[in-house]
């Protein structure tokens, strides 16, 4: 086209388009700028060391960086995040901006002050320089989980342990098999494992492997306290504080010691009986008393708690339950003993030989028993010695006791001593009035220290009543220096009948 004529053409163009303008009544509107692209590829990193956040995941930190990719074409870009609950929704205001983008490529944006327990969606979009903004681009398409992300900064309570076997901590058990339950919370991520350790101590222990079991059966625990400790971890790694829960086994049964003979004989008209025992550990303990050959209790002794060791006494009158004196036979005990863990022992101990024979009267007046023993009696009034077996008098015979200055002493003692000859010599000088020379005697029984005897006399002929009077001591009407003498014969016999710790009754 000759240049003439594309310059008219281009003139009458503008000239027309002028000529528009300026007619009354018609306007021209100019098209809009087109928007940025929107933002593609959208993911989440951890500042703290740009591990990736999976979608729907909970993190343990209060920051999170956003990246999405944008398209520059014209101008700079400013990249924008918009974070709402799942149950608000968005607004369409953004809450975050990052660095603006001159060219295409990654865009980040952080935000930080994130709520501990929340759950976030987010979306993002870019706003050229012009102000004019691109779609927003959800991170969560739909077909994700409800929630973009969760912050958890929390750890889990404090489990709950418990113990169906053994459900008081307080309490000693003799259980065989031992049975833990636990559980915990966390309100945020979500309880992950558990991890645990079963001591003899209790003690705040480390995080360790986990475990998803929830439960714990032991068959081989010894005796003695045991603390099971344990910590749970949510899923972004939180740790609780340590819980712990005491266990006390004792499987032993308590065993019972008896201190006293393992067999006597007892005669209820002398009086009651006692009897001692012991438990190796604490333990309430129970007597039950029987009658050989009968299935009928005699009685029952109670003790409700007694220490371990030591030794416990039990007195028994000979009587049954109604206060009766019970019959002859051989009698024992069936004790049952408990102890703290309920541990039982059952056992069989005592055995008692009852003879309950009435008393009958010694010619002093005394009441004597078929079961008593040997005994000698010496009456100063009557100047008289009896020797009886039992209630049976084997020897009587006439004495002589202390001169009125040297009176012998009355009272219960045994034979300590015999001797066989033995020399008295005289404890007095000559010259005093007590003094005598050295006396042989051929038997001479000790019954009381400072050098009381009982013995024959073979310088006395007398013996008996009005024969210790106040005259020379050792003369036939003078009493003793504080000896029993006694003639020969019946010395003999008593020499030969009563053994060293023979009850000796002076009165």
């Amino acid at each position: 086209m000759p240049l003439t004529l594309r310059a008219r053409i281009t003139f009458v163009s503008v000239l027309s388009l002028f000529l528009l303008m300026a007619t009354p009544g018609v306007r021209v509107r100019a098209d809009p700028p087109n928007p940025p692209a929107a933002p593609t590829n959208l993911r989440m990193t951890l500042p703290a060391n740009g591990s990736q956040v999976p979608p729907g995941s909970w993190i343990a930190a209060n920051k999170v960086q956003f990246h999405f990719h944008v398209t520059a074409s014209i101008g700079t870009l400013t990249p924008q995040i918009e974070l709402a609950s799942p149950e608000n929704g968005f607004t369409g205001q953004p809450s975050a901006s990052g660095p603006r983008v001159s060219t295409g490529g990654q865009a980040t944006v952080t935000s930080g002050g994130l709520a501990d327990g929340t759950r976030y969606v987010w979306q993002a979009r870019v706003v050229d320089n012009r102000g004019t903004p691109s779609d927003w681009v959800a991170f969560n398409t739909g077909a994700g989980p409800a929630n973009d992300f969760g912050v958890d900064l929390t750890p889990p309570q404090r489990p709950v342990i418990a113990s169906p076997s053994n459900p008081d901590q307080t309490t000693w058990y003799n259980t065989r098999a031992v049975r833990f339950t636990w559980s915990a919370r966390d309100t945020g991520s979500g309880i992950k494992g558990y991890t645990f350790v079963l001591e003899q101590h209790a003690h705040v222990i480390l995080p360790g492997s986990l475990t998803s079991q929830t439960s714990l059966n032991l068959n081989n625990l010894s005796d003695g306290t045991w603390f099971l400790a344990l910590r749970a971890e949510d899923k972004v790694g939180n740790w609780s504080p340590t819980a712990t829960y005491r266990v006390q086994l004792d499987r032993q049964p308590p065993q019972v010691t008896w201190l006293s003979p393992r067999r006597f004989s007892f005669n209820p008209y002398r009086g009651s009986t006692t009897v001692r025992f012991s438990v190796t550990k604490t333990a309430s303990v129970r007597l039950r008393l029987y009658r050989v050959g009968s299935t009928r209790m005699v009685s029952t002794f109670s003790f409700q708690r007694l220490a371990a060791g030591a030794a416990t006494s039990l007195s028994w009158s000979g009587r049954d339950g109604h206060g009766h004196i019970v019959p002859r036979g051989f009698y024992f005990f069936s004790v049952r003993a408990i102890d703290r863990a309920s541990n039982i022992g059952r056992y069989t101990v005592g055995a008692i030989d009852v003879s309950p024979d009435r008393g009958v009267r010694a010619a002093t007046g005394q009441l004597l028993y078929p079961t008593g023993g040997k005994l000698i009696i010496v009456s100063l009034a009557r100047e008289e010695l009896y020797a009886y077996d039992g209630t049976r008098l084997v020897l009587e015979t006439p004495v002589t006791t202390g001169n009125p200055n040297l009176p012998t002493p009355a009272g219960s003692y045994t034979i300590m001593a015999k001797y066989h000859p033995f020399e008295f010599i005289s404890p007095w000088p000559e010259g005093s009035q007590y003094y005598y020379p050295p006396s042989l005697s051929q038997y001479a029984m000790l019954f009381r220290d400072g050098g009381y005897f009982l013995h024959d006399a073979p310088w006395r002929s007398a013996f008996g009543a009005g024969t210790d009077g106040a005259g020379q001591p050792g003369t036939n009407y003078g009493g003793t220096h504080g000896c029993i003498n006694i003639p020969p014969s019946p010395t003999f016999f008593l020499w030969n009948w009563a053994p060293v710790g023979t009850n000796v009754q002076v009165m």
